[in-house]
């Protein structure tokens, strides 16, 4: 008779007081369904009995009428179903009737075709599509055409696709690249070709990173992949919060801050970096799913944060700011609003303006770095021949010139 192997990660009492509130939680989840059940049950019945008394109020309402139709030839009065409800109230003044609001929204039509675009060149290949320069046959303007990745067409767009498109059209901000319009290939059969018409910028984040250094410029990030957080199975604005942590890191230090090759190895670079979570530090991490079958630290108190010692250099506003984002918590990370008003973002060196920034040649728009116009040394034997030139007059009426206590030229 095989018997059960106990797991060596396993805590027998913490197991029995977790397995008793489950078992607690489940009763109390049959009961209230239970009552639930019951009073739906009474309505529906209570209903039902309300429904037949009054067809049977209408039945003889009806018979009335009929009776008093023959004997009087006046007309029956309509039944008032509704008493009628009084508008104004004592002591309140009269409220003009409300008036529809309404919004000016675009008309409906059909995407245009990507053939109304020419395609200049190439710039890069992301996560989720391939990027690239063009032209408006019409007005000319440049833009910068993304194709979405399908990797499984028969699925329908993807969501990472549709999350987007809706972020975009929903954000209206200078530090934000707009989406201009979404269109299709010629082949509208199939749903392989679409195309996101972006306003083109001359500059990526990781090209800014490797030509200049200090305050960068307002480009949006296109090649960064913020890693996730350990996190339950919902999204909000602390899961944001934690990618701008990863790019605030990456900023500092030109590199993927977190990059694991699967999830095992890249929550083991999260706890290294973040330190390991507690029942003080993170209440109810070990509810989350999987939790359990994580082997941490017997001592995980000595295991703390080392994001102030992998960044020496930040001051102690900075370290903080970082240590916040990257907090395993996610009630603890500040929001966005909170962030703009860090007093990180108030000390010197103060940002500059925009006006200030730096130029670089665009890699996108395939610009080469101009070289400054130096002359070229003579070639040997090259020097061309000067002729005879009368050099004579350069020197004329200096015998006349009064000399001083110093030296004087004599032409020879």
């Amino acid at each position: 008779m095989s018997t059960k192997m106990k797991s060596r990660w396993a805590n027998d009492e913490e197991d029995a007081a977790l397995e008793a509130q489950r078992k607690r939680e489940k009763e109390e989840k049959k009961r209230a369904k239970a009552e639930k059940q019951r009073r739906a049950d009474e309505a529906a019945a209570q209903a039902a009995l309300q429904a037949q008394a009054s067809k049977f109020e209408v039945t003889s309402v009806a018979d009335s009428q009929n009776q008093n139709t023959e004997l009087s030839s006046r007309p029956a009065k309509r039944r008032k179903i509704s008493p009628e409800v009084e508008v104004r109230r004592e002591g309140k003044e009269e409220l003009p009737p409300a008036k529809l609001l309404r919004f000016p929204a675009p008309e409906w039509k059909k995407c245009r075709s990507v053939e109304d675009y020419e395609k200049l060149n190439d710039i890069e290949e992301g996560a989720y599509g391939w990027v690239s320069r063009a032209k408006d046959s019409t007005t000319g303007k440049v833009v910068a055409l993304k194709r979405l990745k399908m990797e499984n067409a028969g699925d329908g767009i993807p969501v990472t696709g549709l999350r987007e498109i809706q972020t975009l059209m929903d954000c209206e901000h200078p530090n934000i690249v707009a989406l201009q319009e979404v269109v299709v290939g010629e082949d509208t059969s199939k749903i392989e070709n679409i195309f996101l018409v972006l306003d083109f910028l001359e500059h990526d984040l990781k090209t800014l990173l490797e030509d200049m250094s200090g305050h960068l410029p307002r480009p949006r990030l296109p090649r960064t992949r913020p890693q996730n957080p350990p996190r339950r199975h919902v999204r909000g604005t602390a899961v944001d919060m934690w990618s701008i942590g990863c790019i605030f890191g990456e900023l500092l230090t030109k590199d993927p801050l977190l990059q694991g090759k699967n999830e095992v190895d890249e929550l083991s670079k999260i706890f290294e970096l973040c330190g390991i979570p507690t029942e003080d530090s993170w209440p109810g991490f070990k509810r989350l799913p999987n939790a359990r079958s994580l082997r941490l630290p017997k001592n995980p108190v000595s295991q703390g944060s080392v994001l102030r010692a992998k960044f020496p250099f930040l001051t102690k506003a900075g370290s903080q700011l970082l240590i916040d984002l990257l907090s395993l918590n996610p009630a603890k990370r500040p929001s966005a609003q909170e962030v703009l008003g860090h007093t990180f973002f108030k000390e010197e060196p103060r940002m500059k303006s925009t006006e200030m920034f730096p130029t670089f040649p665009s890699k996108a728009g395939q610009e080469k770095r101009r070289r400054r116009g130096t002359p070229n040394a003579p070639i040997r034997g090259g020097v061309p021949e000067l002729g005879a030139q009368d050099f004579s007059g350069i020197f004329a009426g200096r015998e006349d010139e009064e000399k001083g206590g110093g030296f004087s030229l004599k032409l020879i």
